[in-house]
């Protein structure tokens, strides 16, 4: 099925490629990745040398025969929309050149851990490109860089679990079950963005979505980590917090034989 996405987000590329206002198509989310399946859509994201109109937009769904669902104004830097074509929903974005440029040095030269912007940086560098190959092989070149200063800051800000872990037993004692599942839950991201740091690897996902497939590339990492990830937040929550709470000790002495002392905060990683 990858093989046939792919082609279509070629064919479709075709119809953008051709304006000078932008500067370069890349296919990005599971399809790029080899990690498509049957319920998979196609992301396309466009980079434009200058704003879009929303005839620039709409022009090349309407050519290709596209059926428009959503279609979304500038918003957080970003034009979107989603359409149907030939019972497909692509997903697209788009982006100023300048503004993915100014990201791409936020997270790579600043060190900036937003998992947004490093969502844009992944996509970028797995990415499939499909038009403006000069343009995206610097931007691929320059998300090559994962700055010391970002894994360290990966590594302290995601060794924090919150205050709801630190009164898990109270909550588990209370049955507030639903506060008991939001603790473990964002423990386990947070665990996965330790590990990301770790491994100097820049998120895909906000929601931490491949993240099997991205432990299965991870060289720093407990053992049979996912694994056991994956039997402690499809049990019972009393078994999840015990086996978490063992993958989270194991995560912190890994922080601690990698990076010295950062995970007090005395010490930043080095590669």
């Amino acid at each position: 099925m990858a093989k046939d996405l792919q082609q279509y987000a070629r064919e479709m590329a075709a119809f953008y490629a051709g304006s000078e206002k932008v500067g370069g198509v890349l296919l990005a989310g599971s399809v790029s990745r080899g990690l498509s399946d049957q319920f998979s859509d196609i992301e396309l994201h466009l980079l434009w040398n200058e704003p879009p109109s929303d005839e620039d937009r709409l022009s090349p769904v309407k050519e290709a025969g596209g059926s428009v669902i959503t279609f979304y104004s500038y918003e957080d830097m970003e034009w979107s929309e989603t359409f149907i074509l030939n019972g497909i929903k692509f997903e697209m974005s788009h982006f100023l050149l300048s503004t993915v440029e100014q990201w791409v040095h936020e997270v790579t030269v600043e060190g900036s851990t937003s998992l947004d912007l490093q969502c844009v940086i992944a996509s970028i560098a797995d990415g499939v490109i499909l038009s403006g190959y000069d343009v995206f092989f610097a931007l691929k070149d320059k998300s090559a860089r994962y700055p010391d200063v970002l894994q360290k800051r990966m590594i302290l800000e995601n060794l924090d679990f919150g205050s709801r872990w630190k009164q898990r037993n109270a909550l588990l004692q209370r049955k507030d079950w639903v506060l008991l599942s939001d603790a473990t839950l964002s423990a386990a991201k947070k665990m996965y963005g330790v590990l990301f740091g770790l491994n100097r690897k820049f998120v895909p996902h906000p929601g931490f979505k491949w993240a099997s497939q991205s432990v299965c590339e991870m060289k720093v990492k407990p053992d049979r980590f996912q694994e056991r990830m994956d039997t402690a937040m499809s049990g019972p929550l009393e078994n999840r917090l015990t086996l978490l709470e063992e993958l989270a000790e194991e995560i912190r002495q890994l922080a601690n034989e990698r990076c010295g002392n950062s995970g007090k905060g005395e010490t930043p990683c080095s590669s």
